[in-house]
């Protein structure tokens, strides 16, 4: 019995241990790590930015092991992305913007590095939505304008993009609002210059898109604007019912005031309507003044000179010794100068009271001429030009060969330009010495202009406009005509003379161009007798012996910018050389 208690005994003690040394050599079984959790953006989130790290609360393992994790981020159900293996922290950041507008999914593996790994659930946000450019604004030209180039700079204001992304613009551009052609694209400046002519006098479209990187695209409004009449055409024409010698003299609000010989002087509004006109007792040869105030001087056949208001009703007149084809010139201190035929200089209170009358030796048609320092140049039919101080005495005069109808040019260093009817053209100084003269061909009524170079224009009863050498009274060029040239040349803005010929034209005269430098011809009904007047927007104005009014389109953006650029000087007719 105790042998067979002892074998059991042992028997057992040999099991435990065999069950010891199994049970040491088993490791102990392994915990996987928590879930994650908390995740940023939240699940479900919507308008999320392209570039974001995701986030994620960390897991804990039950055994203390390091968590890792794997992350997977997918758009396409079926594709999903590893975007990072055995990553330590617990957030990631997206190298690579994501695209906008779509859903995302993405989940977080946590590992212990010892096979225990739990997956996390699957979460999603959707990204923003692409937002376009601002709509393109702020065109040039201005929707509807008119009287614009042939060959615009197009531009409009820069557009921002609300998610800063890169800018770029389309240009479509036609006839017609409803078939734009594309004429440029992926512009990255905010302008276009059309480099083709376009057509005079007609309407254009366009528009501009503005798009960016992403596929964000906004419209422009269609816009249009009409180009300019073609240089030389006929803008408009008003019709008075006599043949018109005066030459018009332009308002600072446009208005252009012009005489005729139906004895009356018109005032005519910009697009060629009338806004009054006012009944002398007279033909009305004179070429009408305004004064600083708006007031209207001129003469009459009748003997007056008339001050009539900007509305159009007398404000006064004043009887002369004989009929006036002379052209009032006004001081700086709003006095009235004009010549009569009767051979009298009159000088004249702003009120319509006689200052002064200086005496001449022959009837006065040539206009006076007002200089720097006050003193009045006035010329008479006996070839006699004279300066009188502003107190109205006699400072010198100068006696030429022949009769004097044309009217005084003053330079700005005081040169007097006179021409006289045996055709002579002379340079006096200051002090009333000869400079030079110079023979322009045949009679001359025509007056001399000064262009910005210094040139002398004047035309000639021999048909031709000559060009003169201020320095020393040399022919330069001469212009043919068909006809004899009275009307006294204008010169606009980009040097080009304008000047109206008895054959009936209008004549544009580039004098920087090679043999022939006619630019354009215009008929006007009738001989020119007006001299052009020409307006900040290029429109030149003429009277025609037809009794019309004429109103031409020109290249040129008003006057040159020199001492005498037309005749009376500039464009109210002050016949004043310190005036603009």
């Amino acid at each position: 019995m105790g042998k067979r208690y002892y074998y059991r005994f042992f028997s057992l003690l040999i099991f435990a241990a065999i069950i010891f040394v199994v049970q040491a050599c088993v490791p102990p079984a392994n915990n996987p790590p928590t879930a994650v959790s908390s995740p940023t953006p939240p699940n479900g989130a919507i308008d999320i930015s392209l570039t974001l790290t995701l986030k994620w609360d960390a897991s804990t393992d039950p055994d203390g092991d390091p968590v890792k994790y794997d992350i997977y981020l997918w758009s396409n159900p079926e594709s999903m992305v590893i975007k990072a293996l055995d990553f330590a922290a617990n957030s990631y950041t997206i190298s690579q913007p994501l695209d906008y507008g779509t859903k995302y999914y993405w989940k977080v593996v946590a590992k212990d590095g010892k096979g225990g790994e739990t997956e996390g659930p699957v979460w999603n946000f959707t990204t923003k939505t692409n937002r376009p450019p601002e709509s393109p604004s702020i065109p040039y030209p201005a929707n509807d304008a008119n009287n614009i180039s042939t060959t615009p700079a197009l531009s409009w204001g820069n557009c921002t993009d609300p998610d800063g992304d890169t800018v770029k613009y389309d240009v479509l551009f036609g006839e017609y609002d409803q078939s734009l052609t594309e004429i440029a694209t992926d512009l990255s400046i905010n302008n276009f210059k059309i480099k083709e002519p376009l057509k005079y006098d007609t309407k254009y479209w366009w528009k501009v898109i503005a798009k960016d990187e992403n596929g964000g695209v906004t419209s422009s409004p269609v816009w249009s604007f009409t180009t300019i009449w073609k240089p030389g055409a006929i803008n408009w024409q008003f019709v008075t019912y006599a043949v018109i010698y005066s030459s018009p003299a332009l308002g600072t609000d446009g208005t252009i005031y012009i005489g005729s010989w139906d004895k009356k002087l018109y005032a005519i509004y910009p697009d060629g309507t009338k806004k009054w006109e006012f009944a002398t007792g007279g033909s009305i040869s004179s070429s009408p003044a305004i004064g600083l105030d708006g007031t209207i001087y001129v003469g009459c056949e009748d003997g007056y000179l008339y001050a009539i208001n900007p509305n159009g009703t007398e404000k006064w007149k004043f009887t002369t010794g004989g009929s006036i084809s002379s052209s009032p010139a006004i001081g700086a201190n709003g006095i009235i100068y004009v010549g009569s035929e009767g051979g009298n200089l009159y000088a004249i209170y702003p009120n319509g009271t006689q200052k002064w009358e200086f005496a001449t030796g022959g009837g006065i048609s040539s206009s006076p001429a007002i200089g720097l320092d006050g003193t009045i140049y006035v010329a008479t039919s006996d070839g006699v030009l004279y300066a009188i101080a502003p107190n109205g005495g006699k400072k010198w005069d100068f006696t030429t060969g022949g009769s004097i109808s044309s009217s005084p040019a003053i330079d700005s260093d005081d040169t007097i330009y006179v021409a006289t009817f045996d055709g002579i053209l002379y340079a006096l100084n200051q002090g009333g010495a000869k400079k030079w003269q110079s023979a322009i061909g045949s009679y001359v009524e025509s007056s001399p202009v000064i262009g910005s170079d210094g040139t002398i224009y004047i035309g000639s009863y021999d048909h031709r406009i000559y060009a003169i050498d201020s320095s020393n009274g040399a022919t330069k060029w001469t212009f043919d005509t068909n006809g004899q040239i009275t009307s006294t040349p204008a010169i606009g803005s980009d040097g080009v003379v304008y000047v109206g010929s008895n054959d009936g034209n209008l004549y544009a005269i580039d004098p920087n161009a090679g043999g022939d430098k006619k630019k354009w011809e215009v008929f006007i009904g009738g001989c020119a007798y007006s001299s052009p007047s020409i307006a900040s927007d290029g429109t030149v104005y003429i009277g025609s012996l037809d009794g019309n009014l004429y109103a031409i389109k020109s290249d040129s953006t008003g006057l040159a910018n020199s001492p005498w650029p037309k005749f009376r000087r500039n464009l109210r007719s002050t016949g004043n050389a310190s005036e603009q």
